[in-house]
């Protein structure tokens, strides 16, 4: 262990208050990466969680060394673990073309009250570690998460469309592209609507990537939303 951390590893309240600090400074960063991305769960909901989990801790040491309350003191970490579980399934979403989204978003949710209980219990270098590595994940994996995806074959998208000649226009450019289609659903307007969508399970042969395919689509004229599922 660090000796730094030595005069505030003690319940005292120059450690609650260097422990409440280090909650708020761990869990602002770990949030703006997904706040640029325009991901669910803004930084006052990391903060806050990753404040709530180290009190919960601070909370279970003072009872036990400061009023003599015999229990668990890991009960109230292992209840905050389990608890937050529940604000993490509203971060994630299906959308209506059966995508998952906000994963990222709920593990970090997740890793950070797991940073707060290792403030609050005067474990700062597991918190401080944590905070770098979980940065690191977010900043740089994402990034070669994305190149990867981007590199794959194998996509689908689903477009609406609102004239059967824009169906034609589409099928049209992805054999332009080298596109082989290995699935077509084609959804019908319900009555009263024009708009019709399609759904494409593509995997692409030429020197064409998944987002040239998609912005030609789009460009053509009266092609509505235009989305990677």
């Amino acid at each position: 262990m660090l000796s730094v951390f030595d005069n505030v590893r003690d319940v005292t309240f120059l450690s609650v208050v260097t422990r409440m600090l280090c909650c708020v400074v761990s869990g602002g960063p770990t949030r703006d990466e997904r706040e640029y991305k325009r991901r669910p769960a803004g930084i006052r909901t990391h903060i806050l969680i990753c404040l709530g989990a180290s009190a919960t801790t601070l909370t279970s040491e003072f009872l036990y060394l400061n009023m003599g309350q015999f229990t668990d003191i890991a009960r109230f970490g292992a209840q905050v673990i389990a608890g937050v579980g529940i604000i993490c399934g509203g971060a994630i979403i299906v959308t209506r073309h059966k995508k998952i989204k906000g994963l990222t978003t709920a593990a970090g949710l997740w890793t950070v009250a797991i940073i707060g209980l290792c403030y609050g219990a005067g474990f700062y270098e597991g918190g401080i570690l944590a905070t770098l590595v979980m940065l690191l994940i977010e900043l740089f994996l994402a990034k070669w998460e994305f190149k990867m995806m981007n590199a794959s074959p194998d996509f689908r998208f689903i477009a609406e469309y609102t004239d059967p000649t824009q169906l034609e226009t589409i099928l049209r450019i992805l054999r332009n592209m080298f596109a082989v289609i290995k699935d077509m659903e084609v959804m019908r307007p319900a009555e009263g609507h024009r708009t019709s969508c399609v759904t494409f399970a593509l995997t692409l042969t030429g020197k064409y990537t998944a987002a040239e395919v998609l912005e030609t689509i789009r460009s053509i004229e009266g092609i509505g939303d235009v989305t990677e599922v």
